[in-house]
């Protein structure tokens, strides 16, 4: 009697139901479960998440344009800089270049960021020179000769890309080969090497440090970018040959990073600083040392001393009284420029006194040589177009063209500038090749953030005109109700909490030259600190030379009127 009865009976499953809420069903309950997820199934990506600012503006925008302004904001300070560079690039090509930690490889990466680094670096440096080195199976191996076209060290790079890596590296031995190769490289120009170090260790046949020490007579510098853990040899190889400058030798963090620091050194060192500049010949030190045993009971190595003397710039004579001791003589060669006449031995009283006293005389601190060759001849040819019937030979690849550059002293054809006249050696570039090495000198000026309070006076950029965001307030006027003057929706008068400002970004987009005062936006400051390094604002200037005759590129350039 199913239907009949009208008792009720409790199931288990009953007891233990759960209630339903006040106001909700199966609907409610659909959309409250649709809201929420379990924390299980949460994933937090902080680099996906977009917040919006009070001006509508994101914060990923925010960020990459923060970036941006990271690479450019840099010293602007016009210093002495070698234009004229030597330099070469060495690639570890060792068994640690196979690691995958950079994709693909790091080999790859390597050959793929070198070409990108030898466009890049005759961009920056037309006039220079440069060449290539490789690390495998223990010794250095030759990848392009130094040279001053771009096209023929790609070719080369594609030849060894081929190749698998190989063995250990061999630091010392890179270094001797790019002794050898900038040994004639003249007294105008920088001495430089770039080291891409893979590997923990070094197969080396002798001791590194003398290698070092014969890097410091000279006047060779080395920078190395490491893409393992750091090397106590490296760390003191670039700190000895830069002057106790630290920052030479840099660990790559990601691919990003890796290029970052490799294009970094297409811009020319500083080969003198603004306090040398004032006072180069107060910072010299010299020491008299009076030496009459034949022994010297040291605490530790004596050529990381001398390595030290020769980076302060500190000079050592020695006046023996007994026989002629090695080390003497070799402190004495390398502390003053190869010169071993500053180690002598007396003979008697009267010879002692003549060597003591001769110190009396202040050291020559610039030869004549050195003062007369301060100019460079170069030669700044045109281009020929040969007759349509005839063709001739370029004396630098002995090829046939029909066009070329006729070097101005002897007549040879060249194919392409810069270049070096192969018969007479005449140093052959065009004005713009000058003059684009030339920036290096004077660089532009980092522009400044132009805050809301300023940003009224302009509407768009002034060079590519992409329209600026509008202030806040006029933003704030377009969605207000015209009865009350207040937002339309939930909050009233509420405002949306602003985006995290970040460092070196300008709240209203716009930056501004401190010359000229025009207002332009992020990708024209890039384009302009990066590629131009000139401010159109500046360079536009009907009215002739601004104040102080000087414009965004500290002076380096004036409009004339």
């Amino acid at each position: 009697m199913s239907d009949s009865d009208g008792d009720f009976v409790e199931s288990e499953d009953d007891r233990h139901r759960p209630s339903r809420p006040a106001g909700g069903g199966k609907e409610a309950r659909k959309k409250k479960k649709a809201g929420k997820a379990a924390a299980w199934e949460v994933v937090k990506r902080s680099w996906e998440t977009v917040e919006e600012g009070a001006d509508g503006s994101l914060d990923v925008e925010g960020r990459a344009e923060a970036e941006k302004r990271r690479r450019l904001l840099r010293d602007t300070t016009p210093l002495q800089r070698g234009i004229i560079r030597h330099l070469v690039l060495v690639l570890d090509m060792s068994f640690a270049m196979a690691e995958k930690d950079l994709l693909p490889t790091r080999l790859r990466l390597t050959w793929r960021l070198a070409r990108e680094f030898v466009k890049e670096y005759f961009e920056q440096n037309p006039i220079s020179q440069l060449g290539i080195v490789g690390m495998r199976d223990g010794v250095a191996v030759r990848v392009s000769e130094m040279g001053g076209n771009p096209v023929d060290h790609v070719e080369a790079i594609n030849k060894w890309a081929e190749i698998d890596p190989q063995g250990s590296p061999s630091l010392q031995n890179a270094l001797e080969m790019c002794r050898g190769a900038l040994f004639h490289a003249p007294s105008h120009g920088t001495r430089e090497v770039l080291v891409v170090y893979g590997a923990l260790l070094s197969s080396d046949p002798g001791d590194i440090h003398d290698t070092i020490a014969n890097l410091l007579t000279d006047r060779i510098r080395v920078s190395i970018v490491g893409l393992a853990a750091q090397v106590a040899i490296c760390e003191e190889l670039c700190r000895k040959t830069n002057a106790g400058d630290a920052t030479q030798y840099n660990i790559a963090l990601d691919e990003m990073h890796y290029r970052e620091l490799l294009l970094r050194t297409t811009t020319p060192p500083v080969t003198r600083t603004q306090a040398q500049s004032t006072a180069s010949l107060l910072m010299m030190g010299e020491v008299l040392v009076v030496y009459g045993a034949l022994l010297s009971s040291d605490p530790g190595d004596i050529h990381d001393t001398i390595a030290n003397l020769l980076a302060d710039r500190i000079r050592v004579s020695i006046v023996g009284l007994a026989a002629q001791v090695a080390i003497c003589e070799e402190l004495c060669r390398k502390t003053n420029a190869g010169d071993a006449t500053q180690y002598n031995i007396a003979l008697d009283e009267m010879h002692y006194r003549e060597l003591l006293l001769r110190t009396t005389t202040p050291p020559v601190t610039r030869t004549q040589a050195q003062s007369t060759a301060s100019l460079l001849m170069m030669g700044f040819p045109s281009r020929t177009l040969a007759p349509a019937d005839t063709t001739a030979y370029c004396a630098c690849h002995n090829t046939p063209v029909r066009e070329g550059y006729l070097c101005t002293r002897c007549g040879t054809r060249v194919c392409r500038l810069p270049a070096e006249c192969p018969a007479c050696g005449l140093t052959l570039i065009l004005s713009t090749h000058l003059a684009r090495s030339y920036h290096h000198l004077f660089p532009l000026r980092n522009w400044v953030e132009v805050p809301w309070a300023r940003a009224a006076a302009s509407r768009a950029c002034y060079s590519c005109l992409a329209p600026f965001p509008d202030p806040p307030a006029q933003r704030r006027g377009h969605r207000t109700n015209g009865t009350d003057g207040k937002r339309q929706g939930d909050g009233g008068d509420k405002e949306a909490a602003p985006a995290p400002k970040q460092k070196g970004v300008s709240e209203s987009s716009r930056y501004a030259c401190q010359v000229c005062g025009n207002h332009f936006c992020i990708d024209c400051d890039v384009f302009a600190h990066e590629v131009i390094h000139n401010c159109p604002g500046c360079q536009s200037d009907s009215r002739g030379a601004v104040t102080n005759g000087e414009n965004g590129t500290n002076g380096a350039m004036e409009v004339d009127s």
